[in-house]
């Protein structure tokens, strides 16, 4: 790897600019990096927090950062926020389910993923705190939100937005198509395949809302954790069982989330493929 000046132009991750961001600063020389459109950012700022905890210094403008070579990262004692993502994904099942509470979520943490306590309050639901763990309601009404910045959100909205009166969308979401799956095609192959209404159009997902689902269908995860999480959740309130297959995919990033799901109630039984 090379020091130097590095270009992006409205990429569809922010996971190589974070590597170089890491790697760059133990260089010879200095480097810049320019970046057009640049979605996802609060990933980008939760690395530059990080790096800068173990004295790496960068300094950032909203379209450059420049990194001075010869740096050395030093030690420091840092405490590691719970997972976000995942955190909203079980806010937005207790929307529905409302049994459900989640601990250890920091509203004000590095995490992008958190914004989805601010957003469930602009479109109209309720967030409130039950013996030190976070709860919410749902929404009274369909919403539209906006998930450039934040494209992991996409399944915890999408399953609010499956019980929610009407049409609601997620805009803004072409990012979504570079990730494990297709995820703008796999999150409405989902909804659809459980006896609900969804559907892309061109960097939008719309969701008609419903009151019941009838499930009784096998999902093919396409061997993404997010995926099967998200099939998990909205599977479990159909009327009939939901089969997925390549549920194991959800080691990437939560191995335990069967066991937690067992725990609040669901039901989950492996079966020959």
């Amino acid at each position: 790897l090379e020091a130097g000046h590095f270009t992006f132009d409205n990429p569809t991750s922010s996971q190589p600019l974070s590597g170089l961001l890491f790697a760059l600063p133990l260089h010879e020389r200095a480097s810049r990096i320019r970046v057009d459109r640049l979605g996802s950012r609060p990933y980008v700022d939760m690395t530059i927090a990080v790096l800068r905890k173990h004295g790496i210094a960068i300094d950032e403008s909203d379209e450059t950062f420049e990194i001075p070579g010869r740096q050395a990262y030093r030690p420091a004692d840092i405490v590691i926020e719970g997972d976000a993502s995942h955190a909203a994904l079980w806010l937005a099942a207790g929307t529905v389910h409302p049994a459900i509470r989640v601990a250890g979520f920091r509203e004000n943490g590095l995490q992008g993923d958190a914004r989805i306590v601010p957003t469930l309050r602009r479109i109209g639901g309720e967030v409130f705190t039950d013996d030190g763990c976070l709860g919410a309601k749902m929404p009274k009404t369909s919403f539209t939100v906006d998930i450039d910045a934040t494209p992991d959100l996409a399944f915890a909205y999408a399953l609010m937005m499956a019980f929610c009166e009407s049409d609601s969308r997620l805009v803004n979401a072409e990012r979504l198509a570079y990730k494990e799956s297709d995820r703008l095609r796999t999150i409405a192959a989902v909804i659809n395949r459980l006896g609900g209404a969804a559907a892309t159009n061109g960097n939008r997902l719309i969701i008609s809302g419903r009151d019941a689902y009838a499930g009784g269908a096998d999902i093919d995860a396409e061997n993404d954790h997010r995926i099967v999480m998200f099939a998990t959740l909205l599977g479990g309130l159909c009327e009939r069982p939901v089969r997925i297959r390549g549920a194991h995919a959800v080691r990437k990033s939560y191995p335990r989330f069967f066991e937690d799901f067992a725990a609040l109630g669901g039901q989950v039984e492996t079966v020959p493929r």
